[in-house]
């Protein structure tokens, strides 16, 4: 419970530094409520309807495993496994749309590897492993897709916001000298220094809905993540590597929910 605290702390910390330093989230917000709005009516004039809650409001948890990547990085880079946990609530906007905003725990991030030549050794192979532990907040938007599966199965769509809280590195490298020796080194290492507090994306994903009895909710859906802004922190770079600028994180997510 320390843990969690310590981690809603950080974040609540964060958010507050970018409600006063980062307009372009309340703007960002803005817009897409005013989309959301027009595609409702739009939906209403045309006069659809389709199966689904009776109730405006839902609210539930969600856990689910995903797996990302970096992109950008000039070393070979690997998937890695993670984990996600949180809340999310639902406004039903039509009988086919409607928004949902997330407030999820989730791990990216990934694995790279390096095989380099430096005096006096004459190989050191080093492999990389990147936790960054992210409050993620998405704003998604979801349409369900007339005549498939009696419409319970929706499109989703939407902007998030990632906040670094944290960010690990495990480390193994394989060390061989000229004289034949040979030395393995490993460890975890702090570097949430390394890594920009806010980092956005975009969420494109398939959902599932099943009806449990007639107040609960269980939803299944698999989305992507598309990273749209860079991860690495410049600042603590001495050599700019024009590749940093590029990298970024993309995640691949089979999440469970349950609402009520």
């Amino acid at each position: 419970m320390l843990c969690i605290y310590f981690i809603l702390s950080i974040a609540t910390a964060k958010i507050n530094v970018l409600i006063r330093m980062n307009k372009r989230l309340l703007s960002f917000i803005v817009l897409f409520v005013s989309i959301v709005r027009l595609n409702a009516q739009g939906f209403d004039t045309l006069g659809v309807n389709a199966s689904g809650p009776k109730k405006a409001y839902s609210f539930g948890i969600k856990i689910g495993g995903n797996s990302s990547r970096f992109t950008g990085l000039p070393e070979r880079t690997e998937r890695q496994l993670g984990f996600s946990a949180g809340f999310f609530a639902s406004y039903k906007i039509s009988n086919r749309l409607s928004a949902q905003l997330e407030v999820v725990y989730m791990q990216q991030g990934g694995t790279y590897l390096s095989h380099d030549s430096l005096p006096p050794a004459t190989s050191v192979k080093s492999a990389n492993t990147i936790t960054l532990h992210n409050i993620e907040i998405p704003l998604l938007l979801k349409y369900n897709l007339p005549g498939i599966c009696v419409d319970k199965l929706q499109l989703l769509i939407g902007p998030a916001l990632g906040i670094n809280v944290a960010a690990s590195n495990y480390y193994i490298s394989d060390i061989l000298f000229n004289s034949g020796r040979e030395v393995i080194a490993s460890g975890t290492e702090t570097v949430s220094s390394d890594y920009l507090t806010f980092q956005w994306g975009a969420y494109f994903g398939l959902a599932r809905n099943f009806t449990i009895g007639s107040s609960y909710l269980l939803t299944v859906d698999f989305r992507y993540r598309l990273g749209l802004s860079p991860v690495i922190d410049l600042n603590n770079y001495y050599t700019i590597n024009p590749n940093l600028m590029l990298t970024k994180s993309n995640t691949l997510a089979l999440t469970v929910g349950f609402g009520f």
